[in-house]
């Protein structure tokens, strides 16, 4: 009676990747005749891939509204798997637009309620999900844990496409740490498994992350075998989404490899696409990348442009990290185009933008494992009602033992063990309203490793590692004991010095400066050398401790403008050097 509405939606779930505009007029319209005929499944069928279309677009409320609906229908139904494929819909639409938490949440109940309803698959589908939005937190170690948590489920249940996502999966862990030559044992373990005839598409997507490595790894010729491979089958099954990330992809790499006109052809091809598609924070993606080709170009009207572009989609869609990234762009394009007044506009907005970034990617991991923890306790807590008298005492320790850990993991950064962005935000503000109060100083600190990047891509990620260590442990060990000192994010760390003004923080800082020129990097390897730029504020007329920060933080990008490694101070001519 309604197989012409279940074909129609059977129809618009398929080309949700490939055409999302077109799936989304499809199932619109399957919505449309569900709700003529009164078909429930019909339109609960509707709406879940509406509501995929929605989160592809960037649309991410309304896409958060429709999945709430699909939920209802499919509860109403009691249609199981209906309402599993939603609940992971709205984890994946939580992670993406930011919600980490909530995603989190997500998942973890959908794995407890998998475990007592004893769907292994679903059981190994929420355990995956879980994994990567470990994986989005940056808790690499807890993303590997969930991931090969499900292989075993997978192919113990004979499911081989569960298996080949999670093989995926762990390869992109891998490759988000660097360790891309591991990320390549992965995706090629993963490509063994697969007949490309029988998932075409999957089978593309690994060629393609293949690829990915081997441009990583500056292994050009192998990169674009791969990536050729993987758009001549996109182009067979009309997966148009995955053509322009192989065009993306074989733009970067031409980029990499100094070819600039072959880059911004091919980076064109694929902006062209995903025009054509509708799929806004992928367009968005592409023009930060030709974007990025321009300002090598030294093109500044059309990196003005495509950076402008970049900023109008992000802006509408609320992608945070794109957002910055599109300031960062302009500032550096107007620099380019000598319009310094709307180069330091964007430069400010960059720094406060990419400051509350960092700031709310360290409170989500913060309430991220805050709902790891109470949904863990929620367990035990009914394990603790069942158990008796020793049980429920080493129930307790165990649960005291996670909340000290929790603790330990939302205060320290997990490489340097120095404290993280969001604790010394707090005793920074703490010290602000101290020296505020009772006409006090203070200064702060704020610097970076020059050319880190340069570290990495020459002697690798596990060298820059141990350099942000030794770094770590020079200020640890040689900081007076009323002073704080934290890792702020990437190559980036920070010093608070109560009491103290710029002429004694100079001082200080420049000492500590030395001290890291000075290590015996060769002990590490024998070719490295490490500096550090410096920027100081004491300017406790600023309006609050951000405005501190992001005064000594300007001061650090005229450092790198000026030679790199040495120390200056702001003053309210800007900056000036203290001799």
């Amino acid at each position: 009676m309604f197989s012409d509405i279940d074909k129609l939606n059977e129809e618009a779930w398929n080309s949700r990747n490939s055409n999302t505009s077109e799936a989304l007029r499809l199932c619109q319209d399957a919505l449309m005749r569900s709700q003529e005929e009164t078909y429930t499944r019909g339109m609960a069928d509707s709406m879940v891939t509406m509501a995929f279309c929605q989160f592809r677009l960037g649309n991410y409320q309304e896409a958060l509204n429709t999945a709430s609906q699909a939920l209802e229908l499919f509860e109403s139904l009691s249609d199981l798997a209906g309402r599993q494929k939603t609940l992971n819909l709205l984890g994946m639409i939580y992670g993406q637009s930011g919600d980490l938490a909530s995603a989190l949440k997500t998942f973890l109940q959908v794995q407890k309620l998998c475990q007592h309803s004893g769907d292994k698959e679903a059981e190994a589908n929420a355990l995956n999900n879980i994994g990567i939005i470990y994986k989005l937190l940056g808790e690499h170690t807890n993303a590997l844990d969930y991931h090969l948590k499900s292989l075993p489920l997978y192919e113990a249940a004979g499911l081989e496409q569960g298996s080949l996502r999670t093989l995926q999966n762990i390869g992109a862990v891998y490759d988000d740490i660097g360790k891309h030559r591991d990320a390549l044992i992965y995706y090629e373990k993963s490509l063994e498994k697969q007949d490309k005839d029988d998932d075409p598409h999957t089978y593309a997507v690994t060629l393609s992350n293949i690829g990915i490595c081997y441009r990583k790894l500056s292994v050009f010729d192998k990169a674009f075998d791969y990536q050729k491979q993987s758009l001549v089958i996109a182009e067979r099954i009309q997966d148009k989404l995955a053509e322009s990330f192989v065009f993306d992809e074989m733009g970067l790499s031409y980029y990499e490899m100094n070819e600039t006109e072959k880059a911004i052809s091919y980076l064109e091809k694929s902006l062209n696409i995903k025009h054509a598609i509708g799929d806004r924070k992928h367009t968005a993606t592409t023009c930060l990348h030709l974007g990025m080709v321009y300002l090598a170009q030294q093109e500044g009207k059309k990196a003005i442009k495509t950076f402008q572009e970049a900023l109008t989609i992000v802006e509408a869609i609320q992608a945070k990290t794109e957002l910055y990234k599109a300031h960062q762009g302009l500032a550096r394009a107007y620099q380019i185009s000598q319009d310094f007044q709307l180069a330091f506009e964007h430069l400010h907005k960059y720094a406060e933008l990419r400051d509350s970034f960092y700031a709310e990617a360290s409170d989500q991991r913060f309430h991220a494992l805050r709902v790891s923890y109470e949904v863990e306790q929620a367990e035990k807590e009914k394990e603790i009602y069942r158990l008796k008298s020793v049980a429920l005492a080493q129930a307790n320790m165990e649960l005291t033992r996670l909340k000290n850990q929790l603790e330990k993991q939302a205060n320290e950064d997990p490489l340097t063990g120095l404290f993280n962005r969001r604790v010394f935000n707090e005793k920074i503000e703490t010290e602000f309203t101290r020296v505020k109060r009772f006409d006090g100083q203070m200064s702060v600190m704020v610097c970076d490793i020059d050319s880190f990047k340069k570290v990495n891509d020459t002697f690798s990620h596990s060298i820059g590692d141990e350099v942000l260590k030794a770094v770590a442990k020079i200020f640890k060990t040689n900081i007076r004991s009323i002073d704080t000192v934290a890792r702020y994010g990437g190559e980036e760390f920070v010093i608070l010095l109560p009491e103290t003004k710029a002429s004694e923080a100079f001082t200080i800082c420049d000492r500590l400066r030395q001290m890291v020129e000075t290590h015996p990097w060769h002990k590490i390897h024998k070719d490295l050398k490490v500096t550090l730029s410096m920027g100081i504020c004491d300017d406790t007329g600023s309006k609050d401790a951000h405005e501190m920060v992001s005064k000594a933080d300007h001061t650090l990008y005229s450092v790198k403008r000026n030679g790199k490694n040495h120390v200056r101070v702001w003053t309210t001519e800007h900056v000036s050097v203290l001799a």
